[in-house]
């Protein structure tokens, strides 16, 4: 959070405003991301929550950050002496301002990536091909993956149509309670996709 956050906010016609507790990041503006805490390395959030929690209210850290303009894409590291405060929930923690709630992933994958990223970690790009093949593995991955889901649906037309038919048949050993069953599904499972289409056309086009 930086000072001008709630300015602009206040300027802003909107019909809510997001009010800021007086804590110390936001009298210092602290800006970026914290990379280092009293010399101590940050390379995850879980590293911060660690170090925080082994201080008190009332202590001294020197916080540096790392910072992008922007407008002129201009990288710089800012420093900052802190006083932790208190905690409104916990007068025993000492606390700096920040949070992650609210934090938005970044955009592409990291949205369908937050079991192997930590969406409250900044993460860089050392090398743009490795970037590339590692999102590359992930496509083919995930198209394979639904691909061989879609198969297994109960259609005629399907590899899945053919299973949940032996299947049926060899618990029912009918022939015809088998394709009774099959057929009545495959018309179910039809309807809701066609169910579902028209609800989104009509929450787009209509409603």
């Amino acid at each position: 959070m930086i000072l001008g956050a709630l300015k602009s906010q206040l300027e802003q016609e909107t019909d809510y405003v997001i009010l800021y507790y007086d804590f110390p990041a936001i009298r210092k503006g602290l800006i970026g991301t914290i990379i280092e805490v009293n010399g101590n390395k940050i390379r995850y959030y879980k590293d911060l929550v660690e170090i925080l929690s082994q201080h008190k209210p009332g202590d001294n850290l020197r916080i540096v950050t790392k910072y992008t303009n922007p407008e002129t894409k201009i990288t710089q590291l800012l420093a900052y002496d802190l006083t932790l405060a208190k905690d409104p929930d916990n007068p025993e923690r000492g606390v700096i301002g920040i949070s992650h709630r609210g934090i938005a992933m970044n955009t592409r994958l990291d949205s369908l990536l937050f079991l192997t990223k930590d969406p409250f970690t900044e993460y860089q790009i050392r090398n743009e091909f490795l970037e590339f093949l590692y999102y590359l593995v992930f496509w083919i991955f995930l198209i394979n993956l639904l691909v061989g889901l879609f198969n297994m649906l109960p259609f005629a037309i399907l590899d899945g149509g053919r299973f949940f038919y032996l299947t049926v048949l060899g618990i029912t050993k009918s022939e015809k309670v088998s394709k009774f069953v099959y057929k009545t599904l495959g018309y179910l499972i039809l309807l809701s996709l066609i169910l579902i289409m028209l609800i989104w056309v009509l929450r787009v086009y209509i409603l």
